[in-house]
């Protein structure tokens, strides 16, 4: 009987041990929360081998809770690849109810365009693992309102066939329905927790066992319930709080989809984990790592928002192409990176008594001397110059101005190419004569050494590179005109710090640049600042008007003594995120070199010109068959359609970022348009639609011979919108002129 009772006793034991696992993994292992939906959607089931995969990748969270540490990511068979460089990766710190991350990319083949890939058994080609690395952000769209058939798709079962017919197709794109896997959770983070205490509901049971078959008493009973209240009462709590708060597991969703390339079956596989760490995450999961060296090939991968879609008129998005870039240009990556881990480490700027101080001032002045090696002053004339941070070019001319301006008697000689920064500025202080243009817009140097002849000029002033045009002014054959006659000049760099490779050292003294001043924010660091380089002794010639903490030695009660340049031109507190910026911006483009991004320039300038003089009624600016001396700037208008309303149109049809108008150097647009100036004198202002402009393309380093295919493509249509708009205005006077 006793035997019968062991044997009855240790079967009840063993039986309890195994529901007691069961309950635990109730408790502990995340069950499959349909509130929470993963999907991959395709633009199509079945695609030609040369069309691109439009792929979105969505997770929804509809819980009623948020979620953190969020991963999603995507990963693409053998012989596909994203199209763009993209990551096909994303990390988010928290996503609330409602809410939702995606990935949207294109996929081609690893030649460049889709092709069948050898197959594996069963016809799908397999993920090669983790060899689709992230190099780019990859958090943004590529396509052109490509979007997920949204978070209601339900769980159907496994892998989806590939042969849905249930495809919605609209004028820009068919959207695939697709299935979700049933929720295939996972929790790999917290396996040990269970482990322990399943192993531990198992060493209990052994003991129990063995208490039962040494111990035949009534004891043994008590034992087998004291070990199931503590099974009870200690397993399963701790099982659930690994399961709800364990900071280090994580959980998640796997989801694959088919797609049918010319006969062949393609499995695009895509991920989510929940309460994810983000170990291998970048400190700012939208920004990539650094590659080993920036390239024009590459660099569009590292700029910030290239992927950022905006609205079209239609309701439809896309990214926009940025052909704005004279104004100022997207950051770097780089400098994004740079800015966020030095904040890290910001401290007061030069008499503050900290390490951080200490680490911020040293930055703040090594940059000093890496911008100017970066202008070409080598060390042989590195104590004669000097470099001031100043806000931007507008602000350095003006302290300039201020500074070196004694007298409304001086005189100042610039020319009629010059933006109003380089021309007012001067003209508020003092006496200002001008060189004129050629009828194609160039500078005459022949007048700049008349006018040095018959005037005693103080300085000329003059831009390195035309922000309408792109001419690349000979500055050193006017510096040496100017040293010639007894006079400084100083140099208008804004134009020209991205685009050419610039030094203020000449070929002899008489070459040399007195003053340079350039703004970052059109070297892709758009935290606002910039400098002037100026020769020691000429910056501390003068003051500007700017006064406060930072400029002065000791002051008393009626007296003060400021300090010498560059101390003296920096008064309050320096913007030091725009000088970190400005460092690692220099750090990029000295890396890709400026030989490489004069020659995709002019690729760029020659492709867009050529394909706008194949168009009706345009008119070009500037001269358009020797483009050797321009950067990469291209104006222009038509005789039959108002410059405003068509680049209005080009915005909100194409999808284009350009500029309209006369780009703040009016004086040398009308020459240019052939408009006298008595007649600006009827004009209101330089945006209304009114007023003459023209539209003008800027590039950067990061701009494509696609994006002008693109361009090209969009301007007709647009031009078209345009038309239809202003004969849709039914009282023809209050149309929009196309002489404007």
């Amino acid at each position: 009987m006793q035997n019968k009772l062991v044997k009855l006793s240790s079967t009840a034991v063993l039986a309890l041990a195994l529901i007691s696992c069961v309950v635990i993994s109730v408790f502990a292992l995340p069950s499959f929360d349909k509130s929470k939906t993963l999907t991959i959607t395709t633009d199509k089931e079945t695609y030609s081998a040369n069309e691109d995969v439009k792929v979105n990748v969505k997770f929804t969270n509809a819980s009623d809770s948020d979620l953190s540490g969020v991963l999603l990511k995507a990963d693409l068979p053998q012989g596909l690849k994203e199209k763009n460089g993209k990551s096909l990766k994303v990390f988010s710190d928290s996503v609330q109810k409602n809410g939702n991350i995606s990935l949207e990319f294109v996929a081609v083949s690893d030649d460049g365009s889709v092709s069948p890939a050898t197959p594996t058994e069963g016809g799908n080609v397999q993920p090669t693992g983790s060899s689709n690395q992230p190099t780019g952000s990859g958090t943004q769209p590529t396509g052109s309102g490509v979007q997920p058939t949204g978070s209601g798709v339900q769980p159907t079962g496994s892998n989806n066939s590939g042969s849905s017919s249930s495809n919605n197709t609209s004028a820009n794109t068919t959207s695939a329905n697709t299935t979700a896997s049933d929720g295939k959770a996972v929790n790999t983070g917290s396996g040990i927790a269970y482990l322990i205490i399943v192993l531990s509901v198992l060493a209990v049971s052994a003991l129990l066992v063995y208490v039962f078959r040494k111990n035949k008493k009534a004891t043994a009973m008590l034992s087998l319930v004291l070990c199931a209240g503590i099974i009870t009462t200690i397993a399963a709590p701790v099982a659930k709080v690994s399961a709800e708060g364990n900071a280090e597991a994580f959980y998640g969703f796997e989801q694959k989809k088919v797609i049918n390339i010319d006969g062949t079956d393609y499995t695009i596989e895509a991920e989510v984990k929940i309460n994810y760490n983000g170990e291998d995450i970048p400190t700012d999961p939208s920004v990539p790592e650094e590659p080993e060296q920036y390239t024009i090939s590459n660099i569009r991968n590292y700029i910030v928002g290239i992927n950022e879609p905006v609205e079209l008129a239609d309701g439809t998005k896309t990214p926009l192409i940025n052909f704005d870039n004279a104004a100022t240009t997207p950051a770097f990556t780089a400098v994004m990176n740079e800015v966020n881990k030095e904040l890290g480490m910001y401290g007061s700027i030069g008499r503050g008594y900290s390490q951080k101080s200490d680490h911020s001032t040293d930055v703040y002045n090594d940059t000093r001397e890496k911008v100017k090696k970066f202008l070409g002053v080598t060390e042989d004339y590195s104590y004669d110059y000097t470099c001031v941070y100043v806000n931007n070019t507008t602000d350095g001319l003006n302290k300039l101005a201020s500074a070196l301006i004694k007298s409304k008697n001086d005189i100042v000689l610039t020319t009629r190419i010059e933006h109003h920064s380089n021309d007012l500025s001067w003209r508020e202080r003092c006496k200002v004569i001008y060189a004129e243009v050629d009828e194609q817009g160039r500078v005459k140097y022949d007048d700049i050494e008349r006018l040095l002849k018959e005037n005693k000029v103080k300085l000329v002033s003059v831009t390195a590179a035309s922000n309408v045009t792109g001419y690349v002014t000979d500055v050193h054959r006017v510096a040496k005109l100017a040293h010639k006659y007894g006079a400084k000049i100083v140099v208008d760099g804004a134009q020209i710090v991205a685009h050419r490779k610039f030094s203020m050292i000449g070929n002899t003294p008489e070459e040399n640049i007195d003053f340079f001043v350039f703004s970052a924010h059109k070297m892709y660091t758009p935290y606002g600042g910039g400098a002037i380089v100026g020769t020691t002794e000429g910056l501390n010639e003068g003051m500007p008007d700017v006064y406060g903490g930072g400029t002065i030695d000791i002051v008393g009660d009626d007296w003060e003594t400021y300090k010498q340049a560059p101390g003296s031109y920096e008064a309050g507190s320096p913007n030091y995120p725009s000088v970190v910026g400005l460092s690692k911006a220099i750090d990029v483009m000295s890396d890709i070199g400026f030989d490489d991004i004069e020659a995709h320039e002019k690729a760029l300038n020659r492709r867009l010109i050529n394909g706008l003089k194949a168009m009706d009624n345009i008119i070009l600016y500037g001269d358009t068959e020797n483009i050797d001396d321009r950067v990469g700037v291209v104006t222009f208008k038509f005789s039959d359609i108002n410059s405003l309303t068509l680049a209005t149109k080009i915005k909100e049809v194409g999808g284009v970022a350009t500029r309209r108008g006369a780009f703040c150097a009016h004086p040398y647009v009308w020459r240019l348009m052939g408009i006298p100036d008595e007649q600006v004198h009827t004009y209101e202002h330089c945006a209304d639609v009114k007023t003459p402009g023209m539209i003008r393309v800027s590039f950067g380093i990061y701009n494509t011979e696609e994006e002008v295919d693109q361009f090209l493509a969009r301007l007709p249509i647009a031009k078209q919108k345009a038309i239809e708009y202003v004969e849709s205005i039914p009282i023809e006077e209050m149309r929009p002129q196309p002489q404007f």
